[in-house]
């Protein structure tokens, strides 16, 4: 097994606390849900080795997805999201700010 976790923003680098994290197994459409910290931390541990897409919401800022998220066994993942604020709630767009294991991601 392995794990994901994260840091979630808002685009001038301030934590934010209180957002669901989503994130999916893309093989198996198994979902795992969770909420960041007050550090704008999360985790979620003893996933299984694959793809997965991580979905990150809350209320006033655009959902940001991050697909094509590789776990290898034993090695430990993390993501970084910064969400923007306002404007569509939904809907696919650039995710230039959203980094897989410092990688640039693109939002769902």
């Amino acid at each position: 097994t392995t794990s994901l976790s994260g840091t979630v923003t808002d685009t001038s680098g301030a934590v934010i606390p209180g957002a669901s994290v989503a994130v999916k197994n893309t093989a198996t459409s198994t979902p795992f849900e969770t909420v960041t910290n007050e550090g704008g931390y999360f985790t979620v541990p003893a996933l299984d080795p694959g793809t997965y897409s991580v979905t990150v919401t809350l209320m006033g800022f655009k959902t940001a997805v991050l697909n094509d998220v590789r776990l290898n066994a034993s090695t430990p993942a993390t993501v970084k999201v910064a969400l923007e604020g306002g404007g569509k709630m939904n809907g696919r767009r650039n995710c230039p700010r959203c980094r897989i294991n410092g990688v640039p991601g693109v939002d769902g």
